[in-house]
């Protein structure tokens, strides 16, 4: 009797001794396939050549589980298991391990499948809108707390987006028109990771082109108008539009950094033109153009010499959207060098220059500078000369002609270098002279 209670009291001590370095599986990773099947990734446990099998259990649901296959107990480190009809790429998995012993079994944690989902937004489809479930609640043993965001843009070359340890993520997909595919991961420690069915959908972008902001039209030393604008982030190219009654396209920039354009067709000393600028995006989109026809180039109306009063009066058109702070005129005498003449209001568009020098040759221009650009006209030249007086005029005869006009013939002193002359007329009866016409002296040639 007393040998037979040693023995049993022996028997216990050796169970308990091999009970207390079994323990289970640590189940780590599901990897969920292209085709739809999962692989399982586990860790034996320390005692692995006492483990008789690896028992997988599978649900659909996460309630009812059923035993899908096995494992043979034996080797050491990470143990990797195929469910090849999980369907897993329509919905999350759920799985756990028993860890059988000669005697007793263990059983692992409980994980699912990551099952992506995706919403484009549609009918924008330009945002992606990412939802998953965690791969475990707690996170198996070894595991990031990241979620790494992938997709296949562009087409067949996988490129990580971002990470978040959050189970849902948002971002702007700005593409002309493509199918693009998503897919979540989780690394583990233990030399695998959790990673989600792919999920695609599709996108396109259906914004439209934005206008580029023209931040200058200006007239350069080869007196052709050179447009200025800033860069649009999505352009291929610009188109370049001038106003001839209608917007009129008349050529295209190549390259989202060329943002200067400049027009050799044009006089851009007499004229002043309105200029518009469009973007074409890298999808073959033409947008809008700001079609403000008071946005142009300046330029010198008129520059007179007055003899009397040895002064030039420059006139120019003002440069319009934006308006200028103040103008600035620039002149140069007998080709010298160029020096700031004066400064006028923005409110003016007239420049008297006093006390020039007879028989000089003056040349003119105007510059304006704004918020992102600057402007200059053409430049015009006149030459100065002294007052001469006029020595003679004779009234030498009046004719009637057959259309009952009357013709006037005159002589007049042209030595003069400037002048007018004012013609009139006394009617019967009357003692008021009426001004008729007036006579410039650039007018007659001999």
């Amino acid at each position: 009797m007393k040998h037979t209670l040693w023995h049993f009291v022996l028997f216990l001590l050796l169970s308990s001794v091999s009970a207390l370095g079994q323990e289970s599986a640590v189940f780590t990773c599901i990897q969920v396939n292209e085709d739809g099947s999962t692989t399982l990734w586990f860790q034996s446990p320390p005692d692995a050549t006492d483990v008789e099998q690896y028992l997988i259990y599978y649900s659909a649901n996460g309630n009812t589980f059923s035993q899908i296959g096995s494992v043979a107990g034996g080797p050491f480190g990470s143990i990797s298991f195929t469910h090849p009809t999980a369907l897993a790429n329509t919905a999350s998995r759920y799985y756990f391990i028993e860890t059988e012993y000669n005697i007793d079994s263990f059983f692992s944690d409980t994980l699912q499948s990551i099952y992506l989902q995706l919403d484009n937004h549609d009918p924008d489809f330009n945002q992606a809108d990412l939802f998953w479930n965690a791969v475990g609640n707690p996170l198996p043993d070894g595991s990031s707390t990241f979620y790494k965001i992938y997709w296949d843009y562009p087409i067949g070359i996988w490129n990580l987006v971002d990470s978040t340890e959050a189970v849902s993520y948002s971002m702007p997909v700005i593409v002309c028109l493509d199918s693009i595919n998503f897919r979540i991961e989780i690394e583990n420690t233990n030399a695998c990771s959790s990673v989600s069915n792919i999920k695609g959908d599709w996108f396109k972008n259906l914004e439209e082109p934005a206008i580029p902001v023209i931040d200058s039209i200006s007239v350069d030393a080869n007196e052709h108008i050179i447009i200025g604008w800033e860069p649009v982030g999505n352009a291929a190219a610009y188109i370049i539009y001038r106003w001839e009654s209608i917007w009129k396209p008349i050529d295209t920039v190549f390259g989202v950094d060329n943002t200067f354009y400049t027009d050799t067709t044009q006089d851009a000393c007499n004229q002043s033109i309105a200029y518009s600028v469009a973007t074409i995006d890298t999808c073959g989109s033409s947008g809008p153009k700001d079609e403000h026809k008071e946005r142009k180039n300046m330029r010198i109306d008129t520059i007179v010499f007055n003899t009397c009063d040895a002064a030039v009066t420059v006139n120019w058109t003002k440069y319009r959207v934006p308006t200028p702070a103040i103008y600035q005129v620039w002149v140069s005498e007998n080709g010298g060098s160029w020096q700031m003449a004066g400064e006028v209001p923005a409110s003016d568009s007239v420049f008297v220059h006093n006390n020039v020098d007879n028989g000089a040759d003056y040349s003119y221009y105007i510059h304006t500078e704004f918020e992102g650009g600057s402007s200059t006209t053409c430049r015009k030249s006149v030459r100065t000369h002294e007052y001469i007086e006029p020595q003679f005029i004779y009234f030498a005869n009046a004719d009637v002609l057959p259309s009952q006009e009357i013709e006037l013939t005159a002589e007049v002193d042209l030595d003069i270098v400037a002048g007018s002359w004012d013609i009139y007329r006394i009617d019967p009866g009357s003692s008021t002279a009426v001004l008729l016409t007036t006579i410039q002296r650039n007018d007659i040639d001999t």
